[in-house]
């Protein structure tokens, strides 16, 4: 069985280019087919 090849993910930069562009994290939620937006926050905060 193949094992899925995982990349570290550097949240904090990602975060960071978010907030400067002015993107909120219920418009990612959104865009990511999220319904509730909640699901993504949480979700996204344990990474």
């Amino acid at each position: 069985m193949d094992q899925l090849k995982t990349k570290n993910i550097n949240v904090a930069k990602i975060r960071e280019i978010r907030l400067s562009k002015g993107i909120t994290q219920a418009f990612v939620a959104r865009k990511m087919g999220y319904k509730y937006t909640s699901v993504y926050v949480t979700k996204a905060q344990t990474l």
